[in-house]
């Protein structure tokens, strides 16, 4: 075997892949711009997920019989698959709630409030109303924070001046 048996060869460059190069990490198509401007409407789902859910709504409990019933009997293998097919992963969808603005402590009590007359009225399940308030949890968190922030510079403003009434005092 010879030197050039062993190293291996490389391609040159063509000049489309060396303007690839040029512009490393840029996408074929400019950012922000979409063919479909208006895009799907926020929260739709897939027609077929319709379909399915919709098939699905009365025969969950015969279907989840039937697993176990298969489960227990061995043949586990078909039915995972044929359900892993038709019941895909529940994904979040979008609510349309208009919350009170919340700026301060009281206002996220208010959003509470709106939040458990939404739940009462049937218009929030549980799972969303827990998503929410773990929202407003976090709101009330960096609300404190800047409060807390904002206290601290008072303080340390009031200190300082302190400081310098010491310090003339002392000069006089």
């Amino acid at each position: 075997m010879n030197k050039d048996e062993s190293t291996p060869k490389t391609p040159k460059a063509s000049a489309k892949s060396a303007a690839k190069a040029a512009v490393k990490g840029q996408k074929g198509f400019t950012e922000g711009k979409s063919g479909n401007l208006k895009g799907r409407p926020p929260g739709s789902l897939n027609k077929t997920t319709l379909f399915v859910r919709s098939l699905l709504q009365g025969e969950a409990e015969t279907l989840v019989r039937t697993v176990i019933d298969k489960a227990k009997a061995g043949d586990m293998a078909a039915l995972k698959i044929c359900m892993d097919r038709l019941l895909s992963p529940c994904r979040s969808q979008t609510l349309s709630l208009k919350l009170p603005p919340i700026e301060t402590p009281k206002d996220i009590s208010r959003a509470y409030d709106f939040l458990w007359t939404a739940v009462g009225a049937g218009e929030l399940g549980v799972q969303d109303l827990n998503r929410l308030t773990a929202l407003l949890d976090g709101k009330l968190k960096a609300i404190e924070a800047t409060d807390l922030a904002e206290e601290i510079s008072r303080i340390k403003a009031y200190l300082r001046s302190e400081n310098e009434i010491d310090e003339n005092a002392e000069r006089n």
